[in-house]
């Protein structure tokens, strides 16, 4: 099935605690709705308390069966 993955979320310090990022949030979940994607994946840095805590009270829960693996990719020779 298709999933939807969320990469970059942010709201800027100066405007937090306004309801934007719950807005922001809801807006993503009905786009993936009107899309047909029947769940969603977010990546958050594991030392950021604030994003753990707002995820997690939207009721988005911390998976701890996956590791997230990365490499840079070189250039291609020309």
């Amino acid at each position: 099935g298709r999933r939807g993955y969320v990469y970059h979320f942010v709201v800027a310090p100066a405007a937090r605690r306004r309801g934007i990022g719950h807005a922001l949030a809801a807006a993503l979940v009905r786009r993936m709705q009107a899309a047909g994607i029947p769940r969603a994946h977010l990546l958050v840095v594991r030392d950021n308390a604030a994003a753990h805590g707002f995820w997690s009270a939207l009721g988005w829960r911390r998976r701890e069966d996956l590791d997230l693996y990365t490499t840079p990719i070189p250039p291609a020779s020309a």
